[in-house]
C-alpha cells in the first residue's frame, strides 16, 4: 500500500514537472506570439489527463493541439472524429496525438 502511494506521489510530481515545462518552456517556444495564460495551459493540460493521454510526448502534443483551438474541445472532438473515420479505431495515444497535431497545425497556419 506505501508503494502504491509513493508510486502515486511520484506520478503527481512529474505531472506538476510537465505542468511547469509546458507553462514556462514548451508553449511560449511553439507559440512566440501569443501569450498563452499559465492558467489556461493548466486547462488544457488537465483536459488532456482527462481524455486518457498518460505518456509525456502524448501529453505535450495534444496540449499545443488545444492551445491552437484555443481550448475548444468540441473542434478537438471533431479533428478526432475525423482521424477516426481515416484511419479507425485502433490507434495508439502517440499517433492519435502526433495526428491531430499535424492536421491541427496545417488548418490553423494555413488561416493566417
Amino acid at each position: 500500500a506505501y508503494d502504491e502511494f509513493l508510486q502515486g506521489f511520484l506520478t503527481e510530481r512529474g505531472k506538476h514537472r510537465l505542468l511547469k515545462k509546458l507553462q514556462t518552456e514548451i508553449i511560449p517556444a511553439e507559440f512566440p506570439q501569443q501569450k498563452i495564460p499559465a492558467a489556461d495551459i493548466a486547462t488544457y493540460f488537465n483536459n488532456t489527463l482527462e481524455f486518457g493521454f498518460k505518456t509525456e510526448g502524448s501529453v505535450i502534443q495534444l496540449v499545443k493541439v488545444l492551445c491552437y483551438l484555443s481550448g475548444d474541445v468540441s473542434k478537438l472532438t471533431h479533428y478526432w472524429c475525423e482521424l477516426e473515420k481515416e484511419y479507425g479505431n485502433d490507434l495508439t495515444e502517440v499517433e492519435i496525438s502526433e495526428l491531430l497535431y499535424e492536421k491541427v497545425k496545417i488548418v490553423m497556419e494555413s488561416k493566417e
